[in-house]
């Protein structure tokens, strides 16, 4: 039986496992022991589910593979081997590297500011705003926008609907001077919303640098309590012996590393174009990618043509706040309101259900709709 490397157990490497895993000896190498579930990670650092509820452990869902909770070190095309931190070296037929994207922080001094794109940073911003909450006039920032920009702004702006006997004021400052600068009436959907919540934007003030809790713009400085980042994603870097500008992986339309035999890229590490345009970095089309490899990786041992990969988006969802959702459906049409944020959370919980098959999360699932903010309460002792 032939041997299938899978670097990273996200979304795309994880799907490829569960179904290469019946045909292929599989080995999946991640450093964590669980897939995190980041679509729902502003959620955890609002206090709205607690961390397990986005924590799919790899062992409980793969069968037949093998789970290596190490960081891989070099990769060998030509040779076809992975070094490990352990400095073993494993030897593949194919390779799939799925090892995902960091927060990237380009202002001056916002390396020293959260951001918010794993388990680690959520629970750090759950602790900063259980001690926020205590005080009786808290002043927040968030510098970027994006998908977790406007989703954790959106859960930001709520605490001061929940708690109005303090003074909570929450600022965004937009990156890339729009939500959607490409589409204007849909950016204007976001930047209305916002401004309803009553969030400050500002959207000609370019932030030049973060330093002591303050932050500089081209027109003014401002001082803040708390302060978040969300300017962007990077690639985690693997050393290989492949030259290549960038940290991204260049694939082909059936998601091969370009100049590699047998090894593929998937996720926000791969990057490719399609119809003129860069891929999305999205969970729902790393997903997509790690079902289509597993697809032609068996095609391949059954000795049939391979197919080709066309990353079409049909849906996307995006929360702002509590009930309260935008959708663009087939690149097109717009709806917005509560079932839009419905159908996404809804989508996301039963995604982790498929999963896990733990009955807890529909329990969270309910009383996150019915309760604020179960998880920020000083005196909860479930995290």
């Amino acid at each position: 039986m032939k041997k299938i490397i899978i670097i990273g157990g996200g979304f795309g490497g994880l799907n490829a496992a569960r179904k290469l895993e019946r045909w292929y000896k599989v080995v999946l190498i991640d450093p964590l022991k669980s897939l995190v579930y980041n679509p729902l990670l502003h959620e955890v650092a609002l206090g709205e589910i607690p961390r397990e509820a986005v924590k799919a452990p790899f062992t409980r869902i793969l069968k037949r593979s093998t789970v290596l909770n190490l960081a891989v070190k070099r990769v060998e095309f030509q040779k076809k081997r992975v070094f490990l931190e352990n400095k073993k070296a494993l030897p593949y037929d194919y390779l799939i590297i799925s090892t995902g994207c960091k927060a990237f922080k380009p202002i001056e001094g916002s390396q020293n500011y959260p951001s918010l794109k794993n388990l680690d940073d959520a629970l750090k911003i759950r602790t900063i705003l259980r001690e926020a909450i205590k005080k009786s006039s808290v002043k927040i920032a968030i510098v970027g926008e994006g998908l977790t920009g406007i989703e954790l702004t959106g859960e930001m702006i709520k605490l001061k609907e929940i708690h109005r006997n303090k003074k909570i004021t929450v600022d965004q400052f937009l990156y890339k001077r729009g939500y959607f600068p490409n589409r204007p009436n849909y950016n204007q959907i976001f930047i209305n919303k916002m401004k309803d919540l009553g969030v400050r934007l500002h959207q000609a003030e370019p932030v030049l640098s973060i330093k002591d809790k303050k932050i500089t713009t081209e027109t003014k400085v401002y001082e803040f309590d708390f302060i978040f980042v969300c300017t962007g994603i990077k690639p985690v870097v693997i050393e290989t012996d492949l030259e290549r500008e960038s940290g991204y992986f260049e694939v082909d339309e059936f998601l091969q590393i370009r100049n590699v035999k047998d090894a593929f890229a998937i996720g926000d590490i791969s990057k490719y174009n399609y119809l003129g345009k860069d891929k999305l970095q999205l969970a729902q089309l790393a997903k997509r990618e790690g079902l289509h490899m597993a697809k032609n990786l068996k095609r391949k041992q059954k000795g049939k043509k391979v197919q080709k990969f066309k990353p079409k988006i049909y849906i996307r969802l995006i929360s702002v706040g509590k009930n309260f959702g935008v959708g663009l459906l087939f690149e097109r049409y717009v709806v917005k309101g509560f079932l839009p944020w419905l159908v996404k959370r809804t989508y996301y919980f039963y995604e982790m259900f498929t999963l896990r098959r733990d009955f807890n999360l529909i329990k969270h699932y309910f009383l996150s709709i019915l309760k604020n903010n179960r998880f920020l309460k000083v005196n909860s002792r479930k995290i």
